[in-house]
């Protein structure tokens, strides 16, 4: 991997840990929950303006949901990403420097490149693996 790559790495495990290090035994509670409680305490007589159609039955099953929204929105993006990146590379080789590029080639393609050292152990190994009847 390259050094770059590496540095990136460890700086999202960081991101990741370091909150969870930091505040201990904390409760990470909701921004829509910080904010109910920030609206009641300027105005104690708000009323919310709109209200969920379907609320659902727990907190892990919300949570759940939101996960899913979040893989399908992050699938989608990337495979937008990819599909694009996949069209602009399209036709053109590329040296390796910034992504794989994969073709595939046929078998008579690979023996019109064959050096004379591999032509030589190819047709000793069809000639071992060759079954005499």
């Amino acid at each position: 991997m390259k050094k770059w790559t590496i540095l990136v790495l460890c700086a999202v495990i960081a991101l990741a840990i370091v909150p969870l290090v930091v505040t201990g035994g904390a409760e990470f509670g909701g921004a829509d929950g910080e904010a109910e409680t920030a609206i009641t305490e300027i105005d104690a007589g708000y009323e919310p303006w709109f209200s969920s159609i379907w609320e659902p039955p727990s907190g892990e099953i919300e949570s759940l949901l939101f996960a899913l929204q979040a893989a399908i929105g992050a699938g989608l993006v990337f495979y937008a990403l990819g599909y694009y990146i996949g069209r602009a590379n399209d036709g053109k080789q590329n040296d390796g420097s910034s992504m794989l590029y994969l073709q595939t080639v046929s078998y008579t393609h690979l023996r019109a490149h064959e050096t004379p050292e591999q032509l030589v152990c190819r047709l000793l190994l069809e000639k071992k693996n060759r079954k005499h009847y």
